[in-house]
């Protein structure tokens, strides 16, 4: 009866998950796609029709992300840097090269993390220590197992991924992804919401191994989730920087990475078999964290577009991302909202026009422009989609 039982259970389980293989790679994910269209359904409601994006500066807006990533991670990034490395995604290639853009970002670094550097190549993303022992959030994988074709593979499906979604023939012939269950090719149907999530499903994939000594979340959000000119980015670094909902991303963090204590009378690191890093098995509550992560950004896109003339759009902005929201409370928040002045020192200073404002000392919203606030409500309430924000919340 219990061997009846068991069996039942792992059909269940069996028929609830399916398992995509990405082509010319090791990469296997496995996703419970039990709620995963419901889920998918509040991505695809934030609508981008209506909002009229900067096109003519996105090269701009492309170096202003670079500079908030490197802000984020403390790194100081020169703009020669910067131009190179934006010229290079622009109009130098059709699928970037890994190493190549490591060269643009850190000089004659070696790209790769080796066996033979000091402590074996080792490197994890530090937490904690004591006398007895260090933590570690994530360990990356055995610098002797990293396989720097299986990383470019990796980044070759999502840009031909992209591609598709331009109008354009991949680049090599195509490389749908295949699936183990479904019949029909999912690549040659997906829309923008599973472009996005499948870039941020490569994201993961690519930082959980670590393939640098330093640079892997920078490298891994240019190509996978920033890049500008791609059909379709989010501004991830944005959210890091000025949401301040560490969250929204620890919560994924904490399902995905490898977490390591190393006890300092160890001889060896104990690395995890380097197959698991190849493997992502998304469960449900991973699935749900990916997807509010990924609608926080979205709304932030597009709110950071609504409120491009307002002195202090980031504590409107902030506000209500963090609030359940009804046409009431949007008055209130943005008539309450505090002045640039109140908002603290910019982020950065680039001049790129993408930068926190100045701070001044207007209180209103729009500073001395002329627009009253209910002619700013009716444009938000056509273009930002309470109820499903509210639901997004509710994840």
């Amino acid at each position: 009866m219990k061997f009846i039982f068991k069996l039942i259970i792992f059909y269940f389980l069996k028929n609830m998950y399916k398992s995509y293989n990405i082509p010319n790679t090791k990469f296997n994910v496995e996703i419970d796609e039990t709620n995963f269209n419901e889920y998918k359904r509040l991505l695809d409601n934030i609508k981008t029709s209506g909002v009229k994006e900067q096109t003519k500066n996105i090269s701009d807006l492309f170096k202003y992300y670079l500079r908030l990533s490197s802000y984020n991670e403390k790194d100081f990034i020169c703009e020669d840097k910067i131009d190179k490395v934006d010229k290079y995604l622009s109009k130098d290639c059709v699928i970037p090269k890994i190493e190549n853009l490591h060269s643009l970002l850190f000089g004659k670094v070696p790209c790769y993390r080796s066996p033979n550097d000091e402590y074996g190549g080792f490197v994890g993303v530090y937490k904690r220590e004591n006398n007895m022992r260090k933590e570690f959030y994530n360990i990356g994988m055995k610098a002797s197992d990293i396989d720097e074709e299986q990383l470019q593979n990796l980044v070759n499906f999502y840009y031909q991924m992209q591609r598709r979604a331009q109008g354009a023939h991949p680049q090599g012939g195509a490389m749908p992804l295949e699936p183990k269950v479904l019949s029909r090719n999912p690549l040659k149907y997906r829309n923008d919401s599973e472009r996005i999530f499948w870039g941020f499903i490569c994201y993961l994939l690519y930082i959980r191994i670590h393939p640098h000594h330093d640079g892997n979340g920078r490298i891994g959000r240019l190509l996978f989730i920033e890049n500008t000119y791609n059909h379709v980015y989010l501004p991830l670094s944005e959210i890091i920087a000025k949401v301040k909902q560490p969250e929204l991303l620890q919560n994924i963090y904490n399902k995905v990475n490898f977490k390591y204590v190393y006890y300092k009378n160890e001889q060896h690191i104990k690395y995890p078999e380097s197959g698991k890093y190849y493997k992502l098995i998304i469960d449900d509550a991973l699935l749900k964290y990916i997807f509010k992560c990924l609608c926080i950004c979205k709304e932030y896109k597009i709110l950071n577009i609504i409120f491009k003339d307002a002195k202090n759009k980031n504590a409107i902005i902030v506000k209500m991302l963090r609030s359940k929201l009804n046409d009431d409370k949007l008055e209130k928040i943005i008539n309450k909202a505090p002045s640039a002045s109140e908002e603290g020192a910019k982020l950065c200073h680039s001049g790129s026009g993408f930068e926190e404002p100045v701070p001044g000392s207007e209180t209103h919203p729009f500073g001395s422009r002329d627009r009253e606030v209910h002619v700013v409500l009716d444009d938000l309430l056509d273009l930002f989609n309470i109820e499903n924000h509210n639901k997004i919340l509710k994840l």
